[in-house]
């Protein structure tokens, strides 16, 4: 059976998966929508046999087609996840599920009515070729893990849209879930805890340089790195996980180190880096069409667009007083000017 899919949002990352729908041979690319006139010019130009409208409603009226595909900006998700989901469309959406805790906990009462729809977020990275790599490595291991995931994001101005939490979601919630999931995924649970902390904005920032640390079941520890302060000659995903005697690196999905008693065994992504966008989609369509479980539990998707709305609502008490008290305890024969 092929999956008739229609594609909402014809944007970079819609152009992205209408490419890849008309390449997998189990699907058939039926309709697309996006309110900008000229993008659904592009769109009927590429995929002449694509059905083009610019409203959502007219769109999932029709009932020739069984999964959307949702690619707008964040701040639009959880209304088209929402109309998907109520129109009987097994649904997949680009990360994050939703920008506020209430929309969360909607969308989650809207899949419990539906049992036999799929709701799938794009948190490729766990579908990469060299992180199964990397957690097979440590599959069977009974200590716990320290898994610290750092990403060198590079400046992104506080007025521009992805900053905006009504339409971005801001980068916490857009951005750092990805490497949440990731961490819950490696390990093989979610957190129970959180702590997260932030420099100072400066005038120039808006809550872009951040360290969340997560406690998990079992021991585990995770920490996400994030920062926009970084040069961006510099690498932006290093992923270094510890335990049981074993390490390993995961370098920007280009390269993984995998060490264990003294033995080193290197993988490469030749060709490309490879952050597992195909895989992703691949899993979501085999699992619609029913030949396998769904790729990634609900609970875990929760858990990991939870974690980052936490993170915002910690971040909002003021570190000034902390910074001060701390200041006052270093004498000042131990302050230093070096870098």
């Amino acid at each position: 059976m092929v999956l008739r899919v229609g594609v909402v949002g014809c944007g970079q990352w819609g152009q992205n998966y209408l490419r890849v729908l008309t390449e997998l041979d189990e699907t058939e690319l039926v309709a697309a929508c996006d309110s900008r006139p000229e993008m659904l010019e592009k769109v009927a130009t590429r995929y002449p046999s694509a059905r083009i409208t610019g409203q959502l409603d007219e769109l999932l009226a029709v009932d020739d087609f069984e999964a959307v595909v949702v690619a707008v900006e964040a701040g639009s998700h959880f209304p088209v996840v929402s109309a998907a989901l109520r129109a009987g469309k097994h649904v997949f959406v680009e990360k994050p599920l939703a920008i506020r805790e209430e929309e969360l906990a909607e969308v989650a009462q809207e899949v419990s009515r539906r049992p036999g729809q799929i709701l799938m977020v794009g948190f490729n990275r766990r579908f990469a070729p060299l992180a199964r790599a990397l957690r097979a490595f440590f599959d069977g291991q009974r200590e716990p893990l320290v898994v610290h995931y750092r990403v060198n994001a590079g400046y992104v101005p506080p007025n521009h849209w992805t900053q905006d939490r009504t339409q971005g979601g801001g980068r916490i919630v857009g951005e750092v879930c990805h490497f949440v999931d990731f961490i819950d995924w490696l390990v093989g649970a979610v957190p129970v805890s959180l702590n997260a902390e932030s420099l100072p904005n400066c005038g120039r920032y808006k809550e872009d340089n951040v360290v969340l640390q997560l406690r998990y079941p079992g021991g585990h520890i995770g920490v996400v790195t994030y920062v926009a302060n970084g040069d961006r000659q510099f690498g932006k995903e290093r992923v270094e996980v510890h335990g049981a005697g074993r390490s390993a690196v995961l370098d920007d999905f280009r390269r993984v180190e995998l060490v264990e008693g003294g033995r080193r065994t290197v993988r490469r992504s030749w060709l490309r880096q490879d952050k597992g966008h195909r895989e992703e989609l691949g899993a979501f369509v085999k699992a619609a069409r029913g030949e396998q479980n769904v790729p990634i539990p609900f609970g875990e998707i929760l858990a990991a667009t939870r974690v980052t709305l936490q993170a915002v609502e910690q971040l909002k008490a003021p570190i000034a007083a902390v910074q001060n008290s701390a200041s006052a305890e270093i004498p000042d024969s131990q302050h230093t000017t070096d870098s």
